[in-house]
């Protein structure tokens, strides 16, 4: 796996050095989410059933969805901006590619930072 980011091996190319050669597999492959094994994400199953020709629309549709809600949970809890960066780190768990347990690990120990902001309701 890893993505193409242009040359075969980055250490036996002139112009490409170990450091990009790394930086390409492990960004790239999150960006261009090239690996449709089934795992616990929404990506690998939305991109498997879809033609070709629209992934590069959904690729930026699903990268630009998590920096999108910012916006909307900074306005929606102005006075409580550790619930918003907790439910934002939820998000942005959801929405990646290739999810893993310490994704879950994450937010599951940022939750009783906010716990009584949560049991006091109205968000």
């Amino acid at each position: 796996g890893g993505a193409d980011c242009g040359g075969e091996g980055g250490v036996s190319q002139g112009n490409s050095t170990p450091l990009r050669h790394w930086t390409c597999n492990v960004y790239g492959t999150m960006l261009l989410v090239d690996d449709l094994t089934p795992n616990v994400g929404l990506h690998w199953y939305f991109f498997a059933e879809m033609f070709a020709v629209f992934r590069p629309f959904w690729h930026f549709v699903f990268h630009a969805l998590a920096g999108a809600m910012v916006g909307p949970l900074a306005a929606r809890m102005p006075h409580r901006p550790l619930l918003g960066a907790v439910v934002g780190c939820i998000t942005v768990a959801m929405l990646k590619p290739y999810p893993s347990l310490s994704d879950v690990a994450q937010y599951l120990a940022l939750l009783p930072l906010v716990a009584t902001q949560l049991a006091g309701g109205g968000l």
